[in-house]
């Protein structure tokens, strides 16, 4: 009985329970907030916008920093033989001891009654008060120290050597008292600031100017062939240093940390330039060389090794952001040259240049424009991936092969003409220009790869090709606009040419006359023999003839006619009678053929 009662009082829980979790559920129902719908991520089309810069600017420096440091002497005569003290040395020259004048700018004598001077004893011009300018004739040969120790005054020196003689490793700071190159600049007065080295100099030591920190121009012999490790480093004043035609070498950081350096140019005979040669330039705006990195057939052929980064990967840090232009005067551009030199603006190729290498521009973000050589024939994988500035590109017609991804991710690039001796396109050759509007393909191009137009989803006209042109997958972009035959660029070229146009005004003025030169069409056109090609060859040819002549009923004749051609495989009837002949079919609308419109006044001939 007990256990009964149990069991029926469980049940009633149960059910009440029930009860109230039915209750619960009718009146969650009564929310009246709306369920959630998991929605497909649709996104509304993206409108994109080339990134446009300024022009870079240079710092102008219209100074002639030769002209001045040349023209304290140019107006002064030699000193005379009564400011000197002086003895005749057991070979017969002389060596100057003392000096007695006023000072001012001293230009010392060559020769004394007769004898060569030869040297320069010690402490000559130790201490002097006045000096400010000192010229050392080229027939010195020994130089004693302190030459110039405690001259406080002395803004000009020209001399034919750094140091006692000229077979030791000569350095500027010997001439104010140093013992040593390294870390004596200091001893040099801060008063100078302009050094011409004359034509006994071949080589420069290395430390020759090390830490000369307040001079400010250096003229270089025109025989110099080498400068020698940290020759100018720590020169953080230097604004003018022309390097000679003559130099061959220049050593590891050889400017390094020249903070006033805006522009440096190496020539043509330079074979080496050392590691860090240019490190801590920081206001290096331009540089013309005739190679990228050590040297030409070096292993390290990176931009950045010359500022210092050992490996291509270490460029960030080392390539001065101050650098906005370089000039290449000689041979090609090799792998990574120029990779991530993220402030480059401008790169100027020479005729010559045959290639670029393999991701030789890569990441170059503001990068204007390139202009290949026409002696460009290849370009290599990635050379100009992620030039996301990069708005430019022209081709030359020599070009024959272009890498993988070469310009992947060229955002700004509107608008592109390959040229029709290149016959195939890799994968993702242009993938990710997203500004890119309008591609002008070679009458050659065979090949387009995969994905070579991916994501150009700008692109609203595309046209040429060869007429059996095959096209890789994922490149909807391009094969949505693209129109056969050739373009309108190509046709005015083409009725422009000399060889294949002869426009002439009438002598009324009222119209032209026309001769198109169709003749030789693989000169014209090299690869296309397609009727469709010419129809519209000839339609577009008398519309530009039409447009020209300024009639407007011609012009809408034009617009409305239709044709169809008997073609040659390679050669046309002369004459207006073959035009006639072609135009066979002509919109209902239009009562006038090409043969009226000729009579009406708009002449066009065949050869």
């Amino acid at each position: 009985m007990l256990m009964t009662v149990k069991n029926k009082k469980i049940r009633f829980i149960a059910a009440l329970l029930c009860i109230l979790l039915l209750l619960s559920s009718l009146i969650g129902c009564r929310d009246n907030t709306p369920p959630q719908i998991n929605r497909p991520n649709v996104q509304e089309p993206q409108s994109y916008e080339p990134h446009v810069l300024p022009p870079p600017t240079f710092t102008e420096d219209t100074t002639d920093y030769r002209a001045l440091a040349l023209a304290p002497f140019e107006t002064v005569d030699v000193a005379p033989t009564t400011d000197f003290t002086y003895e005749v040395t057991e070979d017969g020259t002389i060596c100057l001891t003392a000096y007695t004048g006023e000072g001012g700018v001293v230009v010392l004598p060559a020769a004394i009654d007769g004898k060569v001077v030869t040297a320069l004893g010690k402490e000559l011009f130790k201490d002097s008060e006045t000096l400010t300018a000192l010229s050392i004739p080229a027939c010195v040969t020994d130089i004693g120290p302190d030459l110039l120790t405690g001259c406080r005054t002395i803004q000009l020196l020209r001399t034919p050597q750094l140091g006692a003689t000229r077979t030791s490793d000569g350095y500027l700071a010997y001439f104010f008292g140093a013992d040593q190159a390294e870390g004596m600049g200091f001893k040099v007065s801060s008063s100078l600031d302009t050094v011409i080295l004359l034509d006994t100099i071949t080589s420069l030591s290395d430390l020759a100017f090390y830490d000369c920190a307040k001079i400010r121009m250096i003229l270089l012999p025109d025989t110099l062939t080498s400068i020698g490790k940290f020759a100018f480093s720590g020169c953080t004043q230097l604004h003018f240093i022309p390097l000679p035609a003559a130099l061959k070498t220049v050593d590891d950081y050889a400017f390094a940390n020249n903070k006033s350096l805006i522009s440096m140019s190496f020539g043509a005979s330079v074979e080496r330039i050392g590691l860090g040669a240019l490190m801590g330039c920081s206001s290096l705006e331009q540089i013309t060389l005739p190679f990228i990195g050590e040297s030409r057939n070096s292993a390290s052929r990176h931009l950045s090794y010359i500022f210092g980064a050992q490996a291509y990967t270490w460029t960030g840090g080392y390539v001065p952001r101050s650098l906005l232009k370089v000039t290449l005067t000689e041979g090609r551009v090799p792998d990574y040259a120029f990779y991530e030199c993220d402030h480059l603006a401008l790169v100027e190729l020479p005729e010559g240049c045959d290639s670029i290498g393999v991701r030789a521009f890569y990441g170059c973000d503001v990068l204007r424009e390139i202009v290949l050589p026409q002696t460009i024939h290849s370009i290599g994988e990635m050379a100009f991936a992620h030039c996301v500035v990069l708005g430019r590109v022209e081709f030359n017609y020599g070009l024959q092969s272009i890498g993988l991804q070469a310009f992947f991710d060229c955002y700004s690039l509107t608008e592109i003409t390959l040229p029709d001796s290149l016959t195939a396109l890799p994968n993702a050759a242009f993938s990710d220009c997203r500004c890119l509007k309008s591609v002008t393909l070679g009458q050659n191009l065979q090949t387009i790869g995969d994905m070579a137009f991916r994501n150009c989803s700008s692109l609203a006209f595309a046209n040429g090709g060869a007429s059996d042109m095959t096209v890789g997958r994922g490149n909807t972009s391009l094969t949505d606009v693209w129109q056969a035959g050739p373009s309108d660029k190509q046709i005015e070229a083409a009725i422009q040419a000399a060889d294949h146009a002869i426009i002439t005004p009438r002598a009324d003025g009222s119209t032209i006359d026309i001769t198109i030169d169709l003749s030789d069409r693989q000169n014209l056109f090299p690869s296309i023999a397609s009727q469709q090609y010419y129809e519209r060859l000839y339609e577009r040819t008398v519309k530009m003839a039409a447009e020209r002549s300024m009639n407007d009923a011609v012009l809408m004749d034009v617009d409305h006619i239709k044709w169809e051609y008997e073609l040659h495989l390679w050669g046309y009837r002369s004459g207006n009678e073959a035009i006639k002949a072609r135009c066979e079919k002509i919109d209902l609308n239009v009562e006038e053929t090409v043969w009226t419109m000729i009579e009406k006044g708009l002449g066009v001939s065949e050869k």
